[in-house]
């Protein structure tokens, strides 16, 4: 193996662990008193959105990434468009959104609810049933995006 190859697989591995570990325990920087009177910020979280950016960036310092790899995967070629799969995914979460604000989601969670009597093995079979018809008639994307918010507003009726 090559040295960029190594490298490559290092800071990927790395990106992946220190983006799960900011998603479990997010991280702030106090930033000291002379630089925040002139910024007025007193903190600064890192968010683990930036993680994989710094990643990109690196990757692409070490040379263990090219430019035209690196723009070949935002733009694809003839095979493989990744911007089709960006803009389905918004128009996915655009609908779970809708459906969310029209309160469709809430009346479904409570008649789930209703349904159980306060039973949990109940209340699992009747979502699984209901997963499982979205996902059949939509995709497993619209499901899972659907579902969360519906499994949210259930467990905030039952507390």
């Amino acid at each position: 193996m090559l040295f960029k190859d190594i490298a490559a697989l290092v800071i990927f591995c790395l990106v992946i662990l220190l983006t799960i570990v900011l998603v479990l325990v997010p991280v702030t920087v106090k930033v000291p008193a002379r630089l925040a009177a002139r910024v007025r910020i007193k903190q600064l979280t890192i968010s683990y959105a930036a993680v994989p950016v710094a990643g990109a960036i690196l990757m692409l310092c070490t040379g263990s990434l090219t430019g035209q790899t690196f723009a070949q995967g935002i733009v694809g070629d003839q095979h493989l468009k990744p911007y089709g799969i960006v803009i389905l995914f918004l128009a996915l979460a655009y609908i779970s959104t809708s459906l969310d604000s029209t309160g469709c989601l809430a009346w479904l969670a409570l008649h789930i609810t209703r349904l159980s009597k306060g039973h949990g093995t109940a209340l699992f079979g009747l979502y699984f049933a209901l997963s499982s018809v979205i996902t059949a008639l939509l995709s497993n994307d619209v499901s899972i995006m659907t579902l969360t918010v519906s499994c949210q507003l259930q467990m905030l009726m039952l507390s």
